[in-house]
């Protein structure tokens, strides 16, 4: 809720943030949940480093915080079920949405989910060596 937020969360995020990475100390949210609605308030706090829930769009993301570092929006059992059609897709389709200008680093959202194999990894590493480089954009 927007406005709960606002309220009680902001103004003490405010003051943590202030005394603990003042000036232009880095600051980052870590929060394996959907808070796309809130990244206007967060980005207004500093937030330049982020790492949201899979369900948060990176293109969301990138057009509500443009400079923002984002780290990991690959949901974990796409990785761990998804076809490699399906994987692909997703990091190619992030990739364009918020990578190609850069700041967007290619990973799980959270972690891997238990029984992720090495192969779907290894696909994973390769789709990100072959499909987001950035000379080739």
């Amino acid at each position: 809720n927007r406005a709960l937020y606002r309220e009680f969360c902001y103004p003490v995020l405010e003051r943590v943030l202030g005394a603990l990475a003042p000036g232009d100390a880095r600051r980052y949210q870590h929060s394996d949940s959907a808070m796309g609605h809130l990244l206007d308030y967060q980005y207004a706090l500093g937030i330049r480093a982020v790492n949201y829930g899979p369900t948060v769009d990176v293109g969301l993301i990138r057009a509500q915080m443009p400079d923002a570092f984002i780290h990991g929006q690959l949901p974990p059992f796409l990785l761990r079920n998804g076809s490699p059609d399906a994987i692909r897709e997703r990091i190619v389709s992030d990739f364009a949405k918020a990578g190609a200008s850069g700041g967007l680093e290619i990973t799980t959202a959270g972690s891997l989910a238990a029984g992720t194999g090495v192969g779907r990894m290894r696909w994973m590493m390769w789709v990100v060596q072959e499909e987001c480089r950035y000379e080739r954009r």
